[in-house]
């Protein structure tokens, strides 16, 4: 499933990779900016606040669910569905129909900033923003409880990832502007052992262009670097 913007949800047949192909587009009245699988489920969270269910085969239209401000990020964790807005970080639990909120949180953030992702495992949130990352745990999800809120120097966190071992990876830049040189914006290696204290800088990677996201599967991290294509 991929956010296609104002085009709305592509759903692609992958039956063979080399033959790839769009089966079914579908449309909504705002525009696609993250999308989420859990099961035979598609998620679509779009620029109008909410949160589409559609079925992964068919493509049909299930229930949408109306949050407070504009959706630009869909995670799963732990068989819930979190969706960051630039303010907040819902936690939604799937059911036949559709989803169901469950509970909400906001990070406090200074002037101006805003959540830039969210990354869920083992019972914590990590909250991307453009300092570093705010965790909370979400354990009991009716009722997250923060742990901690970092602040690197650097501002331009875009979105991390744990790798399982204790380590985060984070797309990350000295500035917050994405002309300022590639130099600029490379890969962060953290200690994040403990979630309730500040990351520990273990290396820095530098990637050929600006590295904007990334994903992590089997040791291996894959990053979308900007012009320079994907690594």
């Amino acid at each position: 499933a991929v956010a296609d913007g104002a085009h709305g949800l592509a759903l692609v047949d992958i039956t063979d990779p080399a033959g790839a192909r769009i089966f079914r587009q579908v449309k909504f009245t705002g525009r696609v900016e993250a999308v989420a699988i859990l099961g035979n489920r598609v998620y679509a969270g779009t620029s109008d606040n909410r949160v589409h269910t559609l079925d992964a085969t068919s493509g049909e239209r299930l229930r949408s669910l109306t949050l407070t401000f504009p959706v630009k990020r869909l995670t799963p964790g732990g068989g819930l569905l979190y969706a960051a807005t630039s303010f907040s970080v819902s936690i939604l639990r799937p059911t036949p129909a559709g989803l169901d909120l469950v509970g909400s949180f906001f990070p406090t953030l200074p002037g101006g900033m805003e959540v830039k992702d969210v990354f869920v495992a083992d019972g914590v949130a990590w909250v991307t923003y453009p300092n570093g990352v705010i965790t909370f745990d979400v354990s009991d999800p009716a009722s997250p409880r923060l742990l901690h809120t970092g602040s690197t120097g650097q501002f331009g966190w875009k979105q991390s990832v744990l790798n399982g071992t204790g380590l985060l990876l984070g797309a990350v830049g000295r500035n917050s502007t994405l002309d300022s040189p590639a130099s600029d914006h490379d890969l962060s290696l953290y200690n994040v052992t403990a979630p309730d204290a500040e990351p520990a800088l273990v290396v820095t990677l530098p990637t050929p262009g600006i590295a904007y996201s990334l994903a992590v599967d089997h040791g291996r991290a894959y990053v979308a670097d900007g012009q320079n294509g994907f690594l």
